[in-house]
């Protein structure tokens, strides 16, 4: 033990003995630029984070509904220009169009879940008011809507 005692009190380099300092200054400096590298590393994980593009792929997709079609004449031609509208029957709102060449018309990012009824008027005729379902899963529905409706 008396050797013990007399280890201690010398100041290391200076003699034969060994120095256990040197190692404990080793893992000081390893330990404290762990901390310092691993403090990097999350800033430099929250950065990428925050700075990355989210990939198209991965992007959640809102679905909608599209109804279109024809409005059409007793001969079967499209007619133009004749007003088209579509009602939800959830919300009551009412939307209207004019039918384009060929009588074509659009309705799009209507929601799935909703009920619809759709009529085409023109020149003081109209046609038969045709309802989608809200459980028609489809989500691109065509109608063809015709002036005058056929007769049964």
């Amino acid at each position: 033990m008396w050797w013990k005692m007399r280890m201690r009190k010398r100041i290391p380099g200076s003699g034969s003995q060994p120095s256990d300092r040197g190692a404990a200054n080793a893992r000081s400096l390893f330990h404290s630029r762990g901390r310092v590298t691993g403090r990097l590393a999350l800033v430099v994980f929250c950065l990428a984070a925050v700075f990355t593009p989210t990939l198209p792929g991965k992007e959640k997709r809102v679905t909608t509904k599209t109804i279109s079609g024809s409005v059409l004449d007793e001969n079967e031609n499209g007619i133009v220009d004749a007003a088209v509208s579509i009602t939800d029957l959830q919300s009551g709102k009412k939307f209207t169009t004019a039918s384009k060449e060929g009588g074509r018309f659009s309705f799009a990012d209507l929601p799935p879940g909703h009920d619809y009824e759709v009529q085409a008027v023109t020149k003081d005729k109209s046609s038969e008011v045709r309802k989608v379902s809200s459980l028609d899963t489809r989500l691109r529905i065509v109608l063809n809507l015709r002036i005058p409706p056929p007769k049964e």
